[in-house]
């Protein structure tokens, strides 16, 4: 597993072969209008047309896509994320492929409330992508980012509104301004269902945390 830029991997797959032998890639594919018009100065179809290449080159080489749908809670959900996950899925259909979708909320703006309104609730963009487009939550991912300090509620409410994986990092760290803690999504999991607890060690979270706050990066 390896990931890459849209425009990284056009390159790689399409002038240099691309043979380094990975059986799936990530592949980011920017869908708010800032990137598609400031960023890549194309307009939706236009990028749209080239992210479907891609997957079909990788399609071609045998490559499995996960495709990166990145700034998702400042894009157009209805007339561009969910036609562009329904070409995808078309064309997967037909070579017999499955492709898995990570919902990435870049600069952190969701909100974990149902009644807000999309692109930024996580609850109903989680339910509408899934809805429209028939993906099953094992091909739903999130990751969402901390910058209003609301990464671990977007993830639990991600988690239980039909994506079967979140992304977390021990304590949170990393990824700009950090993601969902590791150790307090599960925690939030036995929260949810108790009957996870016998199956976890619970003394391994301190073992962990202990462990990481030796490093100075960390403090």
């Amino acid at each position: 597993m390896a990931y890459s830029s849209f425009l990284a991997i056009d390159k790689q797959l399409k002038e240099e072969g691309f043979i380094l032998g990975l059986d799936e890639l990530g592949i980011l594919m920017s869908c708010s209008d800032y990137h598609i018009y400031k960023k890549f100065q194309k307009t939706r179809s236009e990028i749209a047309a080239q992210y479907i290449d891609v997957i079909q080159e990788a399609f071609s080489l045998g490559i499995i896509p996960r495709v990166y749908l990145e700034d998702i809670t400042r894009s157009d959900i209805e007339n561009f994320v969910i036609p562009l996950i329904l070409a995808i899925e078309e064309m997967a259909k037909k070579c017999d492929k499955k492709v898995y979708f990570k919902l990435c909320d870049t600069l952190g703006f969701g909100v974990p409330y149902e009644y807000a309104s999309l692109p930024r609730s996580v609850p109903k963009l989680i339910h509408t992508i899934s809805k429209v487009t028939n993906i099953p939550p094992e091909r739903l991912e999130w990751h969402g980012h901390n910058d209003f300090y609301k990464a671990q509620d977007n993830a639990v409410c991600a988690r239980l509104y039909g994506a079967s994986m979140v992304n977390c990092s021990i304590r949170g760290i990393g990824e700009r301004t950090g993601i969902a803690a590791l150790e307090v999504a599960i925690l939030d999991l036995v929260q949810i269902k108790a009957e996870n607890a016998p199956n976890l060690n619970f003394e391994a979270l301190d073992e962990l945390l202990e462990f990481t706050s030796r490093f100075e990066v960390m403090k």
